[in-house]
């Protein structure tokens, strides 16, 4: 009976206002539905394991790029490419106010960190933050939005407030 009063509310919720996917608006239980993640993420294409960028299936070290200039940090992870249509999600948490993607897009970037063997974790997760102005416009940092469940599902610390802004800068990508 106990297990049944904590499961109610949710279930009732779920009743009522029942969710679509964000990319195809089917009806179901997640942000993204199963069919649109199979199609857009599942797919996880052979990476650069500095600079994240799609390299040869064969390639199994550091791309062109990388190798020519070596980046200033160790590695980098791609839970998916930046284009159509996970962009346009981005878009939609960062300008649209779209809360219930963060945990989504937090999901995403644990399971391509969980994917990379022998990659170490960090000891702390510092979102990158906003500018007082632009926290004000929207309300909320989507960068700290996705750190907080990402940071709890791999067991990281997070460091909210570690880094400060100097400067506001222009938003580039908004939605019209």
């Amino acid at each position: 009976l106990h297990l049944w009063s904590r499961r109610w509310p949710r279930a009732l919720a779920h009743a009522l206002l029942p969710s679509t996917c964000a990319l195809c608006g089917a009806l179901g239980d997640a942000v993204v539905c199963a069919p649109c993640h199979a199609h857009y993420v599942a797919p996880r294409r052979a990476r650069c394991p500095a600079c994240a960028n799609p390299v040869g299936l064969l390639d199994t070290g550091l791309c062109a790029a990388c190798l020519s200039a070596a980046p200033e940090f160790d590695a980098t992870v791609a839970a998916a490419d930046y284009c159509s249509p996970l962009d346009q999600l981005v878009l939609q948490l960062k300008f649209g106010g779209r809360l219930a993607l963060a945990p989504w897009f937090a999901q995403m970037l644990r399971d391509a960190v969980l994917a990379r063997p022998g990659l170490a974790l960090p000891d702390l997760l510092c979102p990158v933050p906003l500018g007082p102005r632009r926290l004000v416009e929207r309300g909320f940092n989507q960068a700290l939005e996705i750190a907080k469940p990402l940071a709890a599902s791999l067991g990281i610390e997070l460091g909210a407030r570690l880094a400060q802004r100097a400067r506001e800068c222009v938003p580039h990508d908004a939605l019209g």
